[in-house]
């Protein structure tokens, strides 16, 4: 009997590629990702002991990572262009070339910190005018926060649909916070100063006849905002005046006393006036 040659194939082994870690990073807008992949021998097989530390080598395998989206708090992975290094490709080949939804540890996108220059807000100062005030409203680079503002009981609860405004004199500091799923929240404040509007109180001409009794005082406020009048006035209407009926004809100084603004909103001026008659005494009211 005769007998020739027999053929036979070698096939590639197969390989399969794993992720064997995956580096946080911080919230950037993009998907890029950084990671190292790994080897392992296909089920039912086993690595070769002479190519252990070819298919263990840093450089045995690579591929493209990119994290599944891009905002902060993602932890998986997809991993596309999966290939063997050339030393590897002649012998082996892999189960797959891409890689989905891979994590690793606690790996994952770290929310980044609030850029100041990102956004613009101002603080607020002006003199009484009856009107609210409120720190200026903010405008965005590019990037959007939800804006909260500190309650009374020290928490952020106030929405900007509650934007803290204020009218009476004084100096207020507005607390507000910024959140975006993609940073850490950030804490600012601002400050709103309202300072108080002149008014001045000027005396009403009173004229008497020497040995008539002394006139009943009156005054005239100007300076008044926002349609407010003397109501706004904590007034006791008190004037101290040296005049009786009997007092020599000449000057008088009348000094009216007792005079406040509600809240402090008003500055009050005392301003005031004599005049000189040679019968009728002339009263005037008289601030310093």
């Amino acid at each position: 009997a005769e007998s020739g040659p027999v053929e036979f194939q070698v096939t590639k082994r197969t390989l399969v590629p794993v992720v064997k870690s995956i580096e946080s990073k911080t919230y950037d807008g993009n998907t890029n990702a950084t990671g190292i992949l790994g080897l392992i021998a296909a089920e039912g097989s086993a690595i070769p002991a002479g190519d252990r530390a070819a298919v263990n080598a840093e450089d045995a395998v690579s591929g493209t990572f990119s994290w599944t989206s891009s905002a902060a708090g993602t932890n998986t992975v997809d991993v596309a262009d999966i290939k063997l290094s050339s030393s590897l490709a002649s012998k082996y080949e892999l189960s797959t070339d891409q890689l989905s939804s891979e994590s690793f540890g606690g790996a994952k996108i770290l929310p980044a910190k609030v850029d100041e220059n990102d956004f613009t807000v101002s603080g607020y100062s002006g003199v009484y005018d009856g009107e609210s005030h409120g720190i200026g409203r903010f405008i965005w680079g590019s990037t959007n926060y939800e804006i909260t503002f500190k309650d009374k009981d020290g928490n952020y609860t106030l929405t900007s649909s509650e934007w803290p405004e204020y009218t009476n004199v004084g100096d207020y500091l507005v607390e507000y916070r910024l959140t975006n799923e993609n940073y850490e929240p950030y804490y600012g404040s601002e400050q709103i100063h309202i300072s108080p509007a002149p008014l001045t109180v000027t005396a009403e001409d009173k004229t008497v006849t020497y040995k008539e009794e002394a006139p009943v005082y009156s005054y005239v406020a100007t300076g008044f905002v926002h349609g407010e009048d003397e109501s706004v006035l904590e007034e006791i209407a008190n004037y101290d005046c040296v005049y009786t009926a009997g007092s020599d004809v000449g000057e008088y100084e009348i000094m009216p006393y007792g005079f406040a603004a509600k809240n402090g909103n008003y500055d009050i001026a005392r301003n005031g006036w004599l005049a000189d008659f040679n019968d009728p005494i002339n009263f005037l009211e008289m601030w310093t």
